[in-house]
This record gives C-alpha cells, sequence and structure tokens, in this order.
C-alpha cells in the first residue's frame, strides 16, 4: 500500500463522539461502478441518527439521511449483500431499552441501497419463534445469514437465499452446542464460510479461540484448530480492492 493509495477520514472534531454511537459498512455499486463506504451515526442525546456516504473519488462525505433513532445493534461492521449493506437492528425503542424487554416483531434488519440511497427493513425468519441469544448477521455464498443461540442448547444459522425476498429465509444448520463444544453461559460463534455444496461449514468459537470444520450431512466436526484470538475473524466475499481500517 503505497501513500497515493485512495483514503478515506471521518474527523473526530466534527463531531462530540461521546454522544454518538458509531457503524460503518463498505460495498459495491454496480450500477454506478463505484466503491462506498457508508456511516450510521447515532446520536445518543438527541435520540436522532444520520447516515453518511462517501464515493471513493468524492471529496466529502454526505448527509444522505436523518431520522428517528432506533438502535442497531451487532457489529460495528455492515454486511455487504447485492449492493446494499445490512445491520441487525431494533426497532420502535429508545437507546435505553433493556435486551429482557425486546419482542421478536422488533427485531428487524436495516438494508440500505448503495445505489438509490435509500433504506428499507427486512423482517426476521418466520421460523423464529422467540427473541434470539447473540443475534448476529454475516455473508455466506454470496446470501444473507443470521446466526443465533436458541434456547440456550442449540445453534442456528438461517440464510436469505434470495436476498430482500423474507419467504426465502431457510434454515441453513441446527446444532447442539455440546457437540460444537460451546458450552454456556458464554457462547460466540462464527459462521465464516461453507463449501461449494453446502454440506461443511468452518465456524469461529471465540471463546474457546478455535476453528470448527463442521460437516452437516454426518452431523460431526471433522477438524479443529487454534487461533489466535486477538486477531478479528471474519470472511468477505472476495473484491480487486484492498480495505485499510484504523484510527489515528
Amino acid at each position: 500500500m503505497s501513500e497515493d493509495s485512495p483514503h478515506l477520514c471521518l474527523r473526530s472534531c466534527n463531531y462530540k463522539l461521546w454522544w454518538y454511537q458509531v457503524k460503518c459498512g463498505f460495498g459495491y455499486d454496480d450500477r454506478s461502478d463505484t466503491y462506498k463506504v457508508v456511516l450510521v451515526l447515532s446520536n445518543i442525546k438527541s435520540q436522532n441518527w444520520e447516515l453518511r456516504v462517501h464515493r471513493l473519488g468524492d471529496t466529502h462525505w454526505r448527509k444522505v439521511l436523518t431520522c428517528p433513532a432506533f438502535p442497531i445493534s451487532g457489529e460495528k461492521c455492515g454486511q455487504p449483500v447485492s449492493g446494499t449493506v445490512n445491520w441487525f437492528a431494533i426497532r420502535k425503542l429508545g437507546f435505553d431499552y433493556e435486551w429482557e424487554t425486546v419482542t421478536v416483531d422488533q427485531l428487524v434488519i436495516f438494508s440500505y441501497d448503495l445505489n438509490k440511497e435509500t433504506f428499507k427493513y427486512l423482517l426476521m425468519p418466520n421460523g423464529l419463534s422467540q427473541v434470539p441469544r447473540g443475534p448476529e448477521l454475516g455473508v455466506l455464498k454470496g446470501c444473507l445469514c443470521l446466526s443465533h443461540v436458541h434456547r440456550r442448547t442449540h445453534f442456528v444459522v438461517w440464510l436469505m437465499r434470495e436476498f430482500g425476498v423474507e419467504n426465502s429465509w431457510t434454515q441453513l444448520l441446527n446444532v447442539t452446542l455440546e457437540l460444537l463444544q460451546a458450552p454456556l453461559p458464554c457462547v460466540i460463534l462464527k459462521p465464516l464460510c461453507i463449501s461449494e455444496n453446502g454440506d461443511v461449514l468452518l465456524l469461529a468459537n471465540y471463546i474457546s479461540s478455535k476453528f470448527i470444520l463442521y460437516n452437516k450431512k454426518d452431523n460431526r466436526i471433522v477438524y479443529t484448530q487454534d487461533f489466535n484470538n486477538q486477531v478479528p475473524m471474519s470472511s468477505h466475499d472476495y473484491i480487486q480492492s484492498l480495505v485499510l481500517p484504523y484510527g489515528n
């Protein structure tokens, strides 16, 4: 990476950051053939949030949306799928909510369209009967996925096979925590990738710091290996570019 490589900067002096929760996302807009960085700035004090976009090659950030706030939960980085960036979210609640008070119908996915510069809410899978424990969004085989712990006994992964079509949610995985060697109370599991035929998944267990290669067809663990838990693990679709996020 050279000094001439394009870089983006949001100056903290422009914001009283102790009032803000900051989420970010990065994606490709195929219609304009450009990469875009998205920031969601949630103002805890005013109970409003704004969404800013920077297109590579521009000289400034653009504020494209300002709305009454609702919490955008989970990881800071949104998941890029089909020209959108997506975050797990909770609607109809302020920032001072308690997780125990959240209901299933309040759980949504906030999806921002990079080309249209609009957003919409996607519903959870119909088979989600109760508020999940530790829900997390990801991407598998180019599809949006939702993973969570169910009834404190199973790890479940859902796949939205056709993006934006809520009836296309399919349960990809439902396996016991005992088999995955991930006992409660602390469970942080994340699906990283899946084989072409869909039979084998690579998972990361952040509590035991192990990679788990799980054969879904045979319902068995094929292989485990330790990893350095000081380095965040994630997997994204390959793009012919490189992004290095850092703060200074």
